[in-house]
């Protein structure tokens, strides 16, 4: 596969897999993915060319519309992993938890010190 990211007419191989036979009267699909959820891949056009060079038909060789597609290497299977499900609060119902949170801590730190200051009130007072 080569390819023209620039658009400037200058193709540079991307990748390359040997021993793969693919049959005629099929069709080319292309999909990408990145496992990230924020990166998106448009396939803009996609142009196609024949294999030039002279075939000559060897006797006993298999029609072509009968070849069964394969490729010497394969990956392997990958394991499928959900996604993980996005927070229902929102980014603003995020904020309004952090905002809350703050609240929370500042008046129980709050209390303490004014129960701090009151306990030593009353360590000081003598009764006589």
């Amino acid at each position: 596969v080569w390819s023209d990211i620039r658009g400037q007419g200058v193709w540079e191989k991307c990748f390359s897999v040997g021993g793969v036979r693919l049959p005629t009267g099929y069709y080319i699909g292309m999909s990408a993915a990145t496992g990230d959820l924020h990166d998106a891949h448009e396939v803009v056009s996609v142009r196609l060319f024949e294999q030039e060079y002279a075939r000559a038909e060897k006797e006993g060789e298999v029609e072509h519309h009968l070849i069964e597609p394969m490729s010497e290497f394969s990956a392997a299977p990958r394991d499928h992993v959900t996604d993980p499900k996005p927070s229902k609060l929102g980014w603003f119902g995020t904020i309004v938890l952090v905002i809350v949170a703050i609240v929370v801590i500042a008046g129980a730190l709050g209390f303490g010190l004014v129960f701090l200051q009151k306990r030593q009130e009353m360590g000081r007072k003598r009764f006589y």
